[in-house]
């Protein structure tokens, strides 16, 4: 807190069913939008968020993805979801690595096109 421009790290373990997630989503919401500076998102700070299974980051993700439609659209974050695509939740595949890509990919054939 004193120190804003030192990276914070935070370890959150516990029991299956305990609200670990529910918690850590609230958590990155908060640090996302008290820091977003004169409400813009490219100035939210970037998060990295890790876990020890595919799975328990497929719970964070669809628990941050079902947030995303409660917030604003002008101010919804950004997310990236990173790791082999057939073993991501079919709901966070969107926003893989792969899939970010190909739209990207996408929209600039398509723009080219006009």
């Amino acid at each position: 807190v004193l120190q804003p421009e030192v990276p914070k790290t935070c370890l959150v373990q516990g029991p299956p069913g305990t609200g670990k997630s529910s918690t850590i989503a609230g958590l990155i919401l908060q640090i996302l939008y008290s820091k977003m500076e004169n409400g813009k998102v490219g100035t939210m700070p970037r998060i990295l968020v890790v876990a020890p299974s595919n799975a328990a980051v497929d719970e964070l993700a669809l628990k941050l993805i079902n947030l995303m439609p409660k917030l604003p659209e002008p101010i919804r974050f950004k997310m990236l979801r990173l790791g082999v695509q057939h073993s991501m939740h079919h709901q966070v595949r969107n926003y893989s690595y792969d899939a970010q890509i190909g739209q990207y990919i996408a929209a600039e054939t398509r723009q080219a096109k006009a």
